[in-house]
């Protein structure tokens, strides 16, 4: 059973009534003792103090070398709580939902949209103003799951960590929100998946249905994989979260479905070379120019091996 490093307000009330009395007799303490060849040193007594509180170990203070700390970590939700109370097991959409605590911001992907506010964060207390979100549409069941989410954020007022899981409180201590922490997998040996690109006509587009783009970048500089029709290829290199991707090469096979395929493959390979910086939240990859703005976002799919398509 995991135990909660819980932050929010604690009211204690203790009493304590302590009291001890040392009566002298006729008698010393080494004549009341035994016998013994080698007599043992005897304790310090020490008369507690009438009115001493009890040093308790608060919350703050306790060891967290085993804790993930809340902020600049990204937590990925696992289950909340309905309106009868009940816990439920969180649906993926696109990609996991998310949050993400940072200087003040919060962030994330609510199951359809990314969202955005603010947050404060006292000793005991923690308070999330959501800002923003974007506007996609998801099917209906995806639709309700991101509205319970954002209604939860609204009444947060504390959290508590175990280990690698966060837990979001209402005022009364009830879980609102269960996550986990994110493991982020590396930018080279992961086979990643595309699921939205930027399509050079200044938005960032989901991929088709029924296609699959992937990119493996290795230890050597050099970007594979397959762009929906045909495998391509591309030199990289990369400084911190800097990235510069070559031109790249395919082959040329030409595929007639899904319709469209042919463009998002053109675009694709386009969008590459306009990336700039690289992010790794979770198990999702961004790249983006140096303003901010997207040019395709993965998923981590498994640890790269064989790449297996036909070209």
């Amino acid at each position: 059973m995991q135990t909660f490093k819980v932050h929010r307000p604690i009211q204690l009330a203790i009493a304590i009534a302590l009291g001890a009395a040392i009566v002298p007799g006729s008698v010393t303490l080494a004549q009341a003792r035994p016998p013994s060849p080698t007599p043992m040193p005897l304790p310090s007594l020490i008369a507690p103090e009438v009115n001493a509180q009890p040093q308790l170990p608060h919350s703050e203070t306790m060891p967290t070398d085993h804790v993930a700390p809340l902020e600049n970590t990204l937590w990925y939700l696992t289950s909340y709580t309905n309106d009868a109370g009940d816990t439920i097991a969180v649906q993926t959409f696109d990609q996991d939902a998310s949050i993400r605590f940072s200087d003040g911001q919060v962030s994330g992907n609510a199951t359809c949209n990314r969202f955005f506010g603010t947050y404060s964060l006292e000793v005991d207390a923690l308070t999330i103003q959501p800002g923003g979100s974007t506007l996609m549409a998801c099917p209906e069941e995806f639709m309700a799951q991101e509205q319970v989410f954002m209604g939860a954020l609204e009444q947060v007022e504390g959290y508590g960590i175990a280990a690698d899981t966060l837990q979001l409180y209402d005022a009364e201590g009830n879980v609102l929100l269960t996550f986990d922490r994110a493991v982020s997998p590396a930018l080279t040996g992961t086979l990643w998946q595309l699921i939205a690109y930027n399509n050079g006509r200044e938005a960032v587009v989901s991929t088709l249905t029924d296609s699959t783009i992937t990119a493996t970048f290795d230890g050597n500089g050099r970007l594979s994989g397959f762009a929906g029709c045909n495998n391509y290829g591309a030199s990289y290199t990369v400084t911190a979260d800097a990235i510069n991707i070559g031109p790249g090469m395919r082959t040329r096979k030409f595929c007639a479905q899904p319709d469209g395929v042919m463009a998002q493959e053109t675009a694709y390979l386009q969008a590459l070379e306009m990336a700039d910086v690289f992010t790794i939240e979770g198990s999702t990859l961004i790249l983006s120019t140096d303003d901010g703005a997207t040019v395709a976002r993965f998923n981590a799919a498994e640890a790269a091996g064989e790449t297996s398509t036909d070209s």
